[in-house]
């Protein structure tokens, strides 16, 4: 896996692990624009760490119709200085075990009926859930499905932060849960709750 992509297209639509602190860029300027196309599997693993997508100030087309399995690390869409077009009709799975996992996206990022967004939730406790992180507008559609590791039980009260964004619009529409925590929308976050 090349730490640098520039700025013609790559595509992955086998089986992809990454490990470490690997960056996909787009670097030139004046360049139409870079992209990165997941229609397969692609797995953040190994000791923590962060694959980082960013631009440089150039365009840079991020597409996920496979699955994003972020096991341990975090991923991180990065707009800062240009424009970032990051879409997931696919899935992103976010582990809860251990030291929990985050995608993180400085920009918006667009849901489609087709997303499925899949969270293990170890505790309701800080960092012991996945998480998305978004600091523009997220457009919310498809499946948020919840599972529990660690033998956690969520207790009347629970209140975990899955979701934060600076605008939103929509809603999932689906989902599992065998817990049935309440999916609470509010101004800037999606919270689950326990009633």
């Amino acid at each position: 896996f090349s730490p640098f992509v520039t700025p013609a297209p790559f595509t992955n639509s086998g089986s992809l692990t990454v490990t470490g602190n690997p960056r996909v860029s787009n670097v030139s300027s004046g360049v139409p624009g870079g992209s990165f196309t997941n229609s397969g599997q692609l797995i953040k693993d190994g000791a923590g760490g962060a694959l980082v997508f960013e631009n440089f100030g150039n365009p840079l087309t991020v597409t996920n119709t496979g699955t994003i399995d972020v096991r341990t690390g975090s991923v991180t869409v990065d707009a800062t200085g240009g424009t970032i077009s990051f879409s997931t009709p696919g899935t992103i799975t976010l582990r809860g075990t251990g030291v929990a996992d985050t995608f993180n996206v400085t920009g918006n990022l667009a849901l489609a009926s087709t997303s499925v967004i899949n969270t293990e939730l170890a505790s309701a406790a800080s960092g012991q859930f996945g998480k998305i992180n978004v600091t523009g507008s997220v457009t919310l559609a498809g499946a948020l499905n919840r599972s529990y590791v660690n033998s956690y039980t969520p207790a009347t009260g629970d209140s975990l932060t899955v979701l934060t964004y600076g605008s939103r619009s929509g809603t999932f529409g689906s989902g599992t849960d065998t817990n049935s925590l309440a999916l609470v929308y509010g101004a800037t976050a999606l919270n689950l709750l326990k009633t």
